[in-house]
């Protein structure tokens, strides 16, 4: 789930079985959705692999949300009545390019039996590291080394109830939302406690600022109802949020 077209509104993304493409399901007004896997570039590319784990995560910091997806078959012997297919399979890094997903060459394509994965700042430097789990395999960890991206800001959220005050917001802060905006643009993100298949990620919330050099104003919303407001943030560092 993300924002991947910066309305403001979230996304789904829906991984599936082979021959059957991968989905995004893009907020339409309304309350409805319509389906978009064909105009974002995501239908071709996602009929044979088996999808499993999928993330969208800004892995350039450029303020756009790109896509992971871990792939692995479920039939060791898929081969043997599908010359196409394959049981071990490669993960696949999508760039986000003004609203269609290209595949990247960003070195997780070693084939696999990839089934659960977690996303995260593993080495502090401010892009987001990945963690696969395979099945029958050992997990593998990517460091995101891809280059010069740009800046960054991260937003750890502690809620209330850390002094079990009542009234407020569990301690971490799960399902605030927080709207940051910098450089003319205005991201939106959602503390989830689960992401991707059998999985949970850094709770922290990361925005990519592309060339931003400051953050104009950062929103809190707690699932308490209270609102706090930061503005005037600088970029490239770890900010936390007490509610209050």
């Amino acid at each position: 789930v993300g924002d991947v077209d910066g309305d403001g509104r979230s996304d789904i993304f829906v991984t599936n079985f082979s021959y059957e493409t991968n989905a995004i399901y893009q907020r339409a007004g309304g309350g409805f959705f319509m389906e978009g896997s064909v105009p974002t570039g995501i239908a071709g590319v996602s009929l044979l692999p088996l999808g499993f784990g999928t993330h969208f995560f800004d892995y350039d910091n450029d303020g756009d949300l790109d896509l992971f997806v871990a792939n692995g078959h479920i039939f060791p012997n898929v081969q043997a009545f599908s010359r196409a297919e394959s049981y071990l399979q490669a993960d696949q890094i999508f760039r986000n390019v003004d609203g269609r997903f290209e595949v990247v060459n960003a070195g997780v394509e070693m084939p696999g039996v990839s089934r659960g994965s977690a996303i995260g700042d593993l080495d502090g430097d401010g892009d987001l590291d990945l963690v696969v789990l395979h099945s029958g395999q050992r997990a593998r960890v990517f460091r995101n080394e891809g280059g010069p991206s740009g800046h960054w800001i991260v937003v750890k959220l502690v809620g209330g109830m850390q002094q079990m005050r009542q009234g407020f917001s569990n301690r971490d802060g799960i399902g605030a939302v927080v709207h940051v905006s910098a450089g003319g643009e205005i991201q939106v993100r959602e503390v989830r406690s689960q992401s991707s298949y059998l999985s949970a990620s850094d709770f922290r919330l990361h925005f990519g600022l592309g060339n931003a050099r400051r953050v104009d104003r950062i929103e809190v919303r707690w699932v308490s109802g209270r609102v706090q407001v930061l503005e005037d943030v600088g970029i490239d560092r770890v900010v936390v949020v007490e509610e209050n």
